[in-house]
């Protein structure tokens, strides 16, 4: 009796060693898929239904902005804020501040929720704003849409939440026409690509038909960051009018200027120029003007 337990110890003692043999084999044979799991597991934890993380990245590629800082400069400690929308069920709650963070050197955030419990598939916005000093104070804003989908939050950029010029342009957009472009449509429609958004049509979520050309995203991302460039707020100084989009009048370089009809035009390779008119930018009553700018939003030549 007792050499048959021994010879059964045994044998369970050999099934367990080939069992963790075959394992230790799997995992050394597949070690991408093995960190892909674990990376995964990481964002969901990040981007929990009590907080939300990702990356800002104010996109002007280290050019000076006005008062001398750069776009390093600028990502570091800005305060990110989960908002609630302005079109939100509970009129009492709309543009309420439901959490806010703030930003790392390397433009990284992490936003504790207090405990908020978001609705399912409702979009809520993500701003990143940021106060740069200098006598006028300018403030800047960047922003993203975001969806809790019962695992986890999602936004406009996929993978992962990325608060840069083109889902600030999108985000602007929906506003501004959330008829042609809800916010719903907007979530996990730029695909980031070595760290940098894509420009790309964006298709509605049932018809797959393109609600929004690349073209027209592409303008509207020149525009912020040329607005960017001009120490102003994107956010805040893009329009819709009479199916176009257009910038309100803002201080350039101590010059209130009056802009009237302004035109943006890019190139396959993301040179553009806009071309607008203006009462009394040169002393001399109305005039036209034009600024041509390169792919990364910087100015060339003078005006």
């Amino acid at each position: 009796m007792k050499l048959d337990n021994k010879k059964k110890v045994v044998s369970l003692s050999i099934m367990l060693a080939m069992t963790l043999s075959n394992c230790a084999t799997q995992i050394a044979n597949n070690p991408v898929n093995n960190v892909s799991q674990i990376n995964q597991s990481s964002k969901i934890l990040n981007n929990s239904i009590n907080s939300i993380s990702g990356t800002t990245n104010f996109g002007i590629q280290n050019k000076p902005y006005h008062v001398k800082a750069t776009a390093n400069d600028i990502k570091t400690e800005t305060t990110v804020s989960l908002i609630y929308p302005a079109d939100y069920l509970d009129v009492s709650l709309r543009n309420i501040t439901i959490g806010t963070g703030l930003t790392l050197t390397d433009g990284s955030f992490s936003v504790n929720l207090n405990g908020f419990i978001p609705i399912t598939s409702q979009v809520y916005v993500l701003d990143a704003t940021k106060r740069i000093g200098g006598a006028s104070n300018y403030q800047m804003t960047l922003r993203t849409l975001v969806k809790w989908t019962g695992s986890s939050w999602q936004s406009i950029t996929t993978p992962g939440i990325d608060i840069n010029a083109v889902s600030t342009a999108l985000s602007i957009i929906s506003s501004l026409n959330s008829v042609a472009v809800s916010s719903d449509n907007t979530i996990g429609k730029i695909p980031l690509l070595s760290n940098n958004a894509s420009i790309v049509d964006i298709k509605d979520n049932a018809t797959k038909n393109v609600i929004l050309t690349s073209s027209i995203l592409g303008n509207i991302v020149n525009y912020v960051n040329n607005i960017l460039a001009d120490n102003q707020d994107p956010v805040g100084s893009i329009y819709l009018l009479n199916g176009v989009y257009k910038i309100k009048p803002y201080e350039v370089n101590g010059f209130k200027t009056n802009l009237y009809n302004s035109k943006v035009a890019m190139n396959s390779a993301g040179k553009s120029v806009v071309v607008w008119t203006s009462n009394g930018q040169d002393g001399s009553g109305n005039g036209v003007y034009a600024q041509r700018y390169d792919s990364t939003g910087a100015k060339q030549g003078s005006e």
